[in-house]
């Protein structure tokens, strides 16, 4: 993996919202990033969802964000080794039953958008 490369990286909620999501860390059984339209909006949670509104189950496991962040960093590397040197903004893959659009990528500002289509149709 590429030195300091997962310190650049956030993961974005890319489900059917009108604009992305920045998903926040959360701690349950285990770590995990989780849209913050899934909890109710109130004090702590100013961007969760409305009461009657649909909660957002979208949600990466710190364990998958890991895997995701060293995929991508090895793509970026055999860029790199091949002299290519290719902006990955707009790039999609997948792991495992994750859908990964890079939405932006730049040197310190890597934004992931996460589509967990397990989490969506549980």
């Amino acid at each position: 993996m590429i030195t300091n490369f997962w310190k650049g990286v956030s993961f974005y909620c890319i489900n059917d919202h009108p604009e992305p999501i920045r998903m926040v860390y959360r701690e349950g059984q285990s770590l995990f990033y989780a849209c913050p339209r899934y909890m109710l909006a109130d004090d702590n949670n100013p961007d969760g969802h409305a009461r009657g509104e649909a909660a957002c189950t979208n949600r990466l496991s710190y364990s998958d964000a890991e895997k995701i962040v060293s995929k991508l960093s090895d793509m970026v590397q055999q860029s790199i080794a091949d002299d290519e040197f290719i902006d990955f903004t707009g790039y999609s893959f997948s792991y495992k039953n994750i859908n990964v659009s890079v939405l932006k990528y730049m040197e310190g500002d890597i934004r992931l958008g996460i589509l967990n289509r397990y989490a969506i149709k549980a």
